[in-house]
């Protein structure tokens, strides 16, 4: 007769699980573990910006209204179609929606997320998701995706194509793939340069620790941009840079502007491009 709740024996099964893989380290695994903890235990130095995991429609806009000061005023205006590429979950084009864009179309690739979008819009009307992108628009804003889509060259032509003649291109992410924390494993180490001072088996045998996904590579979920890489892209594209600002980590001064150190300690790029 099982004596053993289910949750204590899942408990059980999660640390068996995680004791076997232990026993099978190397050095180095050994070393990047014991730098390493469950999501909830991560020590967070000060200062430290994690990603927002908990959105929903009331605070979707919050960082990308600090990104971009006058995006709200242009979404208000209520004669904006907007496009909300990379959409995820489909919060920030809900929020979009409801701060008065004429309409709003989220784009993502995958349709279990988009369903999610749509069963919370009911009862809205200018806001639609999908896998294919109709139209053109006055605003596309891409959120923390620029370094996971798997063909960035691509991804931006595709919204070139789709910006109406005077729109305009919001993109917002980070960390690029060189800053302290560019391989996006914050949930189990605030190891800075984790990906650069141990190889990507090393990382992802000891992320297994805590994510049981089956992933053992940076790609597709990472492209490891730069910040060389992204400017070419946007060279490549035919736009123009309105607005572009760098921030770096403690927001220290200068270090921006200086070639190859620039790329270890620029935590996250804002710009806004236009034909």
């Amino acid at each position: 007769m099982e004596t053993i709740e289910t949750g204590r024996q899942d408990t059980i099964d999660v640390e068996a699980r995680a004791k076997a893989i232990r026993a099978t380290f190397s050095t180095a695994e050994k070393v990047l573990a014991a730098f390493s903890a469950p999501p909830a235990k991560v020590f967070k130095p000060a200062g430290f910006k994690a990603p927002t995991e908990q959105w929903n429609p009331d605070n979707a806009l919050s960082s990308l209204c600090s990104s971009f000061p006058n995006l709200s005023e242009l979404i208000s205006s209520g004669d904006k179609d907007v496009l909300d590429y990379g959409c995820g979950d489909g919060f920030q084009s809900i929020a979009l929606a409801r701060a008065g864009a004429r309409h709003v179309l989220g784009v993502d690739i995958k349709e279990q997320r988009l369903h999610h979008g749509r069963r919370m819009a009911e009862g809205l009307s200018n806001v639609s998701f999908s896998t294919k992108i109709e139209g053109t628009f006055d605003a596309i804003i891409s959120l923390n995706s620029f370094e996971h889509f798997p063909n960035p060259e691509e991804n931006l032509a595709e919204m070139v194509r789709a910006l109406s003649p005077h729109g305009q291109i919001f993109i917002s992410f980070g960390p690029p793939w060189l800053a302290p924390y560019g391989a996006h494993c914050h949930f189990f180490t605030l190891f800075p340069w984790v990906h650069l001072l141990f190889s990507e088996k090393t990382l992802f045998r000891v992320r297994s620790l805590y994510r049981d996904d089956g992933m053992q590579y940076y790609a597709p979920g990472l492209n490891r941009m730069t910040i060389r890489r992204f400017e070419g892209i946007v060279r490549g594209s035919g736009l123009r840079i309105l607005h572009k600002n760098y921030h770096t980590i403690r927001n220290i001064p200068f270090v921006d502007r200086l070639p190859f150190l620039r790329e270890f300690f620029i935590v996250e790029v804002v710009c806004v491009l236009a034909r």
